[in-house]
């Protein structure tokens, strides 16, 4: 998968993430905060959030099998680890300046 496809997976991911978790935390805070106010509404947005927070985590995890399959191409073990231990800051740091040509092999002696 090339670095582009994995950033814009990666990014489209975060961005659905963000807006699902406050789908699901605004209201939450707002029952706490008023416990006398109906949660009517809050309750239609506690419901629909995994409608944005399961496509993220599908995404997420296309670009991240992705991009680990592509460090193991290039033999970028060490960014294979990166990726592997440090999932989201790894995969976000991999897409924007990860290597995308193979280590350089010394010929035979």
């Amino acid at each position: 998968m090339k670095k582009s496809t994995t950033r814009i997976l990666c990014l489209i991911s975060l961005a659905l993430w963000i807006i699902g978790g406050l789908m699901l935390l605004v209201p939450l805070f707002s029952i706490l905060a008023n416990p006398q106010a109906t949660a009517g509404e809050a309750s239609l947005l506690i419901v629909l959030s995994p409608v944005l927070l399961i496509p993220a985590a599908i995404l997420y995890l296309i670009a991240w099998v992705g991009a680990l399959i592509r460090a193991t191409q290039l033999g970028r073990w060490g960014w294979f680890a990166v990726i592997f231990f440090f999932a989201l800051i790894g995969l976000l740091i991999y897409s924007f300046v990860g290597p995308e040509t193979p280590l350089p092999t010394e010929p035979p002696l």
